[in-house]
Parts: structure tokens; C-alpha cells; sequence
């Protein structure tokens, strides 16, 4: 049962939410205001090394969502709270695919990506914001050489890798 992948070998922590099966086996991290203010990417890093583990690494592809904690009432976008940036950069200097294993549904990947990069507001309108965004190229650079390495070690097409991150602000 996908439901407890991670919760069997992790065993049950606070800041664990585990495979919402309206999501079919995607796992869903929930960060938790602790884990975030000390920008501990240590629990996200276990996540995705299980996933390797049980999934094989080309099976992870979009089998991942993080959501924070304590922004219920917070009006700002993702991508305008410091603490979220900090740690998404520290998670992806780390962790360069993690793109890879970012699910795409709902636009987002690239709205967590959006966190690494430069964003302008262009519009609010009726409540949907629309931005601009780019990941810098001390950022992007790495990401794109460990996903076409990633691409050539599995067999794996590397045109179609980079059309399946199109939607990331490179």
C-alpha cells in the first residue's frame, strides 16, 4: 500500500504528512515552522533518498510535494517568504534533482523553483498574481548539468528531460 512507503521505514515524526493517496503515491512533506526557522533539510533529504531507495531513482520523477507550515494567513506569495527561500536554496545547492522528483501538478514545480530565483510581480488581478521569474545561472547551472547527467546514466532521452522541465524558469 502507497500509503505508508514512507511512514514504515521513517517511522511517524510531527513533521511528516505521508502520501495523500488523492495523489497517487506522490509523497507530500509538510515542513514544519521549527524545521523551516532552523533551515533543516535534513528530514526532505531522508524523504528523497527512500524514494530512491524503494522507487529506483528514475521512478522518483514528480513523486514529491513540500508545503510549509504557519503561512495559512500569511498574504505573501511562496516565493516572497525568506525563510522559504532560504531553505529551498540550501535544499536545491544540496540536492540539485530535485526538480526531478517535484511533482509538475498544479504548476508546482515551478512555483516552488520560483523560490531560487529572481521574481517580478507583473499583476495582481482578481486575486491571480502573474510574475516573471528566473533562476540566476550560479543556481540553474548545476541543476542542468546533474539533470543531463542524470539523463545519460539512466538512458534517458536527454532532449525529452529538458522539455519534461520546461516549466522551470531557467
Amino acid at each position: 500500500m502507497t500509503y505508508s512507503i514512507v511512514n514504515d521505514v521513517l517511522g511517524t515524526k510531527e513533521s511528516y504528512t505521508i502520501l495523500d493517496r488523492n495523489y497517487n503515491g506522490i509523497t507530500i512533506h509538510q515542513v514544519g515552522t521549527k524545521e523551516l526557522k532552523k533551515c533543516n533539510i535534513s528530514n526532505i533529504l531522508d524523504i528523497m533518498n527512500h524514494l530512491e531507495n524503494i522507487l529506483g531513482f528514475v521512478g522518483c520523477n514528480e513523486k514529491l510535494i513540500i508545503c510549509f507550515s504557519g503561512y495559512d494567513d500569511d498574504s505573501r506569495e511562496i516565493h516572497q517568504i525568506p525563510e522559504i527561500r532560504k531553505f529551498m536554496l540550501k535544499l536545491v545547492t544540496k540536492k540539485p534533482l530535485l526538480p526531478y522528483f517535484l511533482s509538475s501538478k498544479d504548476n508546482y514545480r515551478a512555483i516552488s523553483m520560483c523560490c531560487v530565483g529572481d521574481v517580478n510581480v507583473l499583476k495582481v488581478e482578481n486575486g491571480i498574481t502573474s510574475i516573471s521569474a528566473k533562476i540566476p545561472k550560479d543556481i540553474s547551472h548545476p541543476i542542468i548539468v546533474e539533470l543531463e547527467l542524470f539523463a545519460r546514466k539512466y538512458g534517458l532521452d536527454v532532449v525529452k528531460m529538458r522539455e519534461s522541465m520546461k516549466d522551470i524558469p531557467f
